[in-house]
């Protein structure tokens, strides 16, 4: 997990914003299904209106590296792993239809947005991310 996280800030530094100052890295407890936690980052200035963008399936948050520093001069731009993915928990995935496996993320991310605080947002998304 430490090499996977350094991987990942460097990544991010190459987006031309600087991990820990200019975005920060943290992880967001949830109660979904036990206690998890939901890999997220943060920047652009905290007054501007909020972007939340999702990966897509099997990504992972640094996907969107090459366009953050452009969209945190208009947005605070929050980038989350959704569960399962990237650098959040791995719960167990008892899913065996269409119906669980989008209550499984929808309620994870909507567990999420609630540890943050999140009422009034847009979002992006790629690929799974944006179904």
């Amino acid at each position: 997990m430490k090499r996977a996280l350094e991987l990942e800030e460097k990544a991010l530094a190459l987006s031309g914003l600087r991990p820990h100052k200019d975005i920060e890295i943290f992880d967001v407890p949830i109660r979904y299904k036990g206690s998890q936690l939901m890999h997220t980052i943060i920047c652009g200035h905290k007054n501007k209106e909020t972007l939340v963008l999702i990966h897509g399936y099997m990504g992972a948050l640094a996907l969107f590296y090459p366009i953050l520093k452009d969209l945190s001069k208009r947005f605070r731009v929050i980038c989350v792993d959704l569960l399962g993915l990237g650098l959040s928990s791995r719960p167990d995935f008892p899913c065996d239809n269409t119906k669980d496996t989008i209550n499984y993320f929808l309620d994870s991310l909507d567990q999420w947005r609630k540890a943050l605080n999140l009422k009034k947002f847009h979002m992006g998304g790629h690929s799974f991310g944006g179904y």
